[in-house]
């Protein structure tokens, strides 16, 4: 009906407000995923570091070594900006995690020390969850470590279960190097690599049942509006006959079950008997 319609008269504008809903729900949607990604269930326990993710227009996370080479990286996400020395290498070039060597007679160079595809997660104690857990990118650049072999670049970013260390600063310690496994480790004391209860993954079983229906209903009523021509509103609603009378619906169930359970608990009235534990019945009135 032209009551229900939220632009009636006005397709353009029809069509304006249904991208919008679409792009929101998408926009929705990609962000739960995104924000999924950096949660991990290893042995039944629960960790989610998404709170350390970068995103556009935040800094990347940055530490040092004590031979003062720098290091860019993000947390389950490619970097947010490229380091200067990466850029001019290649603008296109994508990772979560670089290090450009520094130092007295040294060139400034660019290294790729891992990529986002199968990353590794881990308990850094696998006996003591507390301790905390640890994500490694794999696939770098290669380096030598012997004579004539290379091994792949591999990052580990240590995450230490620390309850009162907020997000923490992987810049307050120095990054170490194993030259044998060509493996750079990042040690990061924070409260997000404590292990979460398991009301944080319901929140996101909840999150997605209510992205779920953001999606159920911006599609229906795309299809609707679009296919079948209906203003909308209600008259666009998927399955809106449904919808229009869930109210009544629950209303009725609530006074049915209100109804049966004062029903039970109600006291009758009349003649009251009591079986007395001698086995004689005594009558009351």
């Amino acid at each position: 009906s032209s009551a229900s319609s939220l632009c009636a008269g006005n397709p353009m504008a029809c069509q304006h407000r249904l991208a919008s809903i679409l792009y929101v729900a998408l926009f929705s949607l990609w962000t739960l995923c995104l924000s999924m990604e950096c949660q991990h269930v290893i042995d039944s326990h629960n960790f989610d570091l998404s709170g350390l993710t970068r995103w556009e227009g935040e800094e990347d996370w940055t530490a040092r070594d004590d031979e003062d080479n720098n290091y860019f990286f993000n947390v389950c996400e490619d970097t947010v900006t490229l380091p200067q020395e990466c850029l001019d290498l290649d603008e296109t070039l994508r990772a979560p995690a670089f290090m450009v060597t520094s130092g007295i007679g040294k060139p400034r160079e660019c290294v790729v020390l891992g990529d986002l595809f199968d990353p590794v997660w881990s308990l850094i104690e696998p006996r003591d969850p507390a301790a905390g857990i640890q994500l490694t990118y794999e696939n770098g650049e290669e380096c030598p470590v012997h004579e004539g072999t290379a091994k792949q670049s591999r990052v580990t970013l240590q995450f230490h279960c620390d309850p009162t260390g907020g997000t923490g600063d992987p810049d307050e310690y120095p990054v170490e190097f194993d030259p044998h496994e060509c493996l750079y480790t990042v040690y990061w004391p924070t409260e997000y690599a404590c292990e979460q209860d398991q009301g944080g993954f319901g929140w996101t079983f909840v999150y997605m049942c209510f992205f779920g229906f953001v999606m159920y209903t911006s599609i229906g009523c795309a299809y609707n509006h679009v296919r079948l021509r209906q203003n909308l509103g209600w008259d666009a609603m998927p399955h809106s006959l449904f919808w229009r009378n869930l109210p009544r619906l629950v209303q009725d169930g609530i006074q049915f079950t209100l109804s049966h359970f004062s029903s039970n608990v109600q006291r009758p009235s009349g003649t009251h008997r009591n079986d007395n534990m001698d086995g004689v019945e005594y009558e009351w009135n």
